[in-house]
C-alpha cells in the first residue's frame, strides 16, 4: 500500500472513531423525558446536557421517598459510560458502567461492582423500555416495565 493510501485510511478510521460516541449519546436520546413503572412506583427522568445525558431516579412508596440516584451518559475516553449515584452507597461517588453492546439493547457493564454488574436499557414499541438490572451471571436483578409519561 502507498504511504498517501495508507495515511488516507488513517484518517479515515480517526475520523470514524471519533464520531463513534456521539452517534451512541445520539441514538440514546429517545430516552429524553420522563418515564414510570407503575407496579414498582419508580420514575426516571432524562434530560440533554451538551454531550451528555443526565437522569434521575426515584421510588416514591406513599408519598415517600424510599430511593434516589443522579445519572449521566457521557463520553469516557472513547466510550459511552453510564454513571449513577444512588442516594446513601458507595460514598455518594460515581459508579461507572461501560457500554459493551449497543445492537438491539445499551448494555452498560462494571465487573468489579458489587451490584449490580450490568444496566440494560431495551427500547421497546413506541413509548416503552425496559431496564434490566443484574449480576453478570443474570441473577440478583429486577426489571423495571418503564412506559413515558406525557
Amino acid at each position: 500500500m502507498k504511504p498517501l493510501n495508507i495515511l488516507f485510511f488513517l484518517v479515515i478510521l480517526t475520523g470514524c472513531s471519533l464520531d463513534t460516541s456521539k452517534q451512541n449519546i445520539a441514538e440514546l436520546e429517545w430516552l429524553v423525558g420522563d418515564w414510570v413503572d407503575e407496579e414498582h412506583d419508580y420514575y426516571e427522568s432524562w434530560t440533554t446536557a451538551g454531550d451528555a445525558l443526565m437522569g434521575t431516579g426515584l421510588t416514591i412508596t406513599e408519598g415517600d421517598t424510599v430511593f434516589s440516584e443522579v445519572l449521566r451518559i457521557a463520553d469516557d475516553e472513547g466510550v459511552l459510560t453510564y454513571y449513577a449515584v444512588v442516594s446513601d452507597q458507595n460514598d455518594g461517588k460515581e459508579v461507572p458502567f461501560k457500554l459493551m453492546h449497543s445492537d438491539t439493547a445499551w448494555v452498560f457493564s462494571n465487573a468489579g461492582h458489587d451490584f449490580p454488574n450490568r444496566i440494560i436499557y431495551t427500547k421497546q414499541n413506541s413509548g416503552q423500555m425496559t431496564v434490566r438490572v443484574e449480576n453478570s451471571d443474570r441473577t440478583l436483578g429486577f426489571i423495571l416495565q418503564l412506559k413515558r409519561r406525557p
